[in-house]
């Protein structure tokens, strides 16, 4: 069975638990990740050997299967409607 292909958006401090989380779920892979700070998003993908793009990329890459809303709750419902509107699965942390 092919992985489902997640991508981040908000490299924060928790996102570290769902990058080193997701590794021991062979249905899931995270593959790329956006923050609204792109230091942060660099960061993460070096460090976890993927790639960091701009949110809209994300949300509008046909590779990315589901979207991991990490975000501030501020941005929680832009951020997952937009994902809803691109077609994504979406999981987000807070309320």
């Amino acid at each position: 069975m092919k992985p489902l292909k997640l991508g981040v958006i908000g490299c924060g401090n928790i996102s570290k638990q769902y990058f080193r989380g997701a590794k021991t779920f062979p249905s899931i892979e995270i593959t790329a990740c956006a923050d609204m700070n792109r230091a942060a998003a660099d960061a993460k993908a070096l460090e976890y050997g993927i790639e960091a793009m701009e949110t809209s990329q994300i949300l509008n890459n046909p590779n990315i299967d589901m979207i991991i809303n990490l975000t501030i709750p501020q941005a929680h419902a832009e951020i997952s409607i937009a994902a809803l509107n691109a077609g994504k699965h979406v999981h987000c942390e807070k309320p």
